[in-house]
């Protein structure tokens, strides 16, 4: 068996059955009753009970149950395959501490990072990571500014969305057109700052529209299907290659200035903590 696997399926069948399973063959207490063997590990129902729900039906019960039996005799059965063909430079209790220590090592920077992340990225810092940035990420296919809207053949109002639609450039109609939306549940696009590639856009059309990223941008158009009429003005397309726009990639840089933000607390509480340990001689560096 390769090395890197058993390690790994030592590891966590460790944490299933180590704490429970080797018995001796006595039940742990009164009318704590044995379930299963295998070899020298024991089940017992009282290391099961933790697995049913509160009012849960007899027929319930027993099919969960036996499913519960059933997993723990096969993680029981690798576990004892995987002690048979432990290699003999593989030292297991090193894999332990190990494990160990990232487990807590990886809890304690989650919590020094919840406490002390400030997760707010403003608009100034988005602007001057992607001005610093941008050549990073060129678009990988066609992206699209579009309005777009999608509204049911049989919708009563759909003469006034249309009406509204037409004039979205008059004051107040877009926000008005935006609530009827919200109202009705339709399918909308009306942020005019929201890029989409092209993929996005054409899984907005029936199958039978032609692809809006070959329409001319501006020109809007509609077209129908049994159910719906769909309706789309592209404003601007930018082709693959180009440099992405800010608002395509926002959420993208956002989370790429959190990561560092995170890995700058880490790094800097390493360092605080060096040079503390270091006044007070708890540490030493040997040559």
């Amino acid at each position: 068996m390769h090395h890197a696997l058993l390690s790994i399926l030592l590891i966590l069948s460790l944490a299933v059955l180590e704490s429970g399973c080797e018995k001796t063959g006595m039940a742990q207490e009164e009318g704590d009753k044995m379930l299963a063997r295998v070899y020298n590990r024991y089940l017992y129902t009282s290391e099961i009970q933790d697995f049913f729900p509160p009012g849960q039906n007899q027929e319930d019960s027993i099919l969960r149950a036996n499913a519960q039996i059933e997993r723990w005799v096969r993680d029981a059965l690798l576990m004892h395959e995987a002690e048979r063909n432990i290699p003999k430079d593989l030292n297991i209790d090193k894999l332990v501490r190990d494990y160990r220590a990232s487990l807590i090592l990886h809890n304690y920077e989650q919590q020094l990072i919840q406490s002390a992340l400030d997760s707010v990225v403003t608009k100034n810092e988005l602007q001057a990571y992607y001005d610093n940035n941008k050549d990073q990420y060129p678009l990988e296919e066609n992206i699209l500014l579009l309005e777009y809207l999608k509204i049911p053949n049989d919708l009563e109002t759909r003469p006034e969305l249309e009406t509204l639609w037409n004039a979205l450039d008059e004051n107040g109609n877009r926000e008005e057109l935006k609530g009827l939306c919200e109202v009705y549940g339709l399918e909308y696009l009306l942020d005019t700052t929201s890029w989409i590639n092209e993929t996005q856009a054409s899984n907005l059309l029936p199958e039978s529209a032609e692809n809006p990223a070959t329409l001319m941008a501006g020109k809007p158009f509609s077209t129908s299907d049994s159910l719906f009429t769909y309706y789309v003005v592209v404003m601007k397309i930018l082709p693959a290659g180009e440099i992405s726009p800010l608002p395509f990639i926002e959420d993208q840089i956002r989370m790429v200035i959190l990561h560092r933000r995170r890995l700058n607390i880490l790094e800097d509480r390493a360092e605080d903590l060096y040079d503390l340990e270091s006044r007070r001689g708890n540490l030493e560096i040997f040559d």
